[in-house]
């Protein structure tokens, strides 16, 4: 039986990086919470004193994006997923930004939400 030289490296599993998708997917640890909590804002009724459309669209937005947030992880995911078992790596790795672009705009309506309401 033969033996390999001292210097011999036996070859590694290749290292999975992580992706933006796993990053997108904490959030969704809180999501029963933030989930309740929209569900109650977006059946209350406005106040009479609501001033302006920015505070509307702002508390609209951030709590409808909020609310569907799971689904746009899940879609982008499929098809981040499919992109890559076709051997399109780079279309796949696009598509997994999605979800943290769509967290920012989600940020952004909270923001704006929180000016306005000054």
């Amino acid at each position: 039986m033969t033996r390999p030289p001292l210097d011999y490296q036996a070859p590694s599993a290749p290292r999975r990086k992580v992706g933006p998708l796993v990053f997108g997917f904490v959030p969704l640890m809180v999501y029963p919470f933030c989930l309740l909590s929209n569900v109650m804002s977006l059946a209350g009724e406005p106040g009479r004193s609501t001033p302006g459309v920015l505070l509307r669209c702002a508390s609209n937005g951030f709590l409808w994006g909020s609310t569907l947030y799971p689904v746009v992880w899940l879609v982008a995911a499929v098809t981040s997923r499919a992109l890559r078992s076709a051997e399109r790596p780079t279309a796949a790795d696009r598509v997994s930004w999605v979800p943290l672009g769509y967290l920012l705009a989600v940020a952004l309506c909270f923001g704006a939400w929180m000016m306005a309401a000054e």
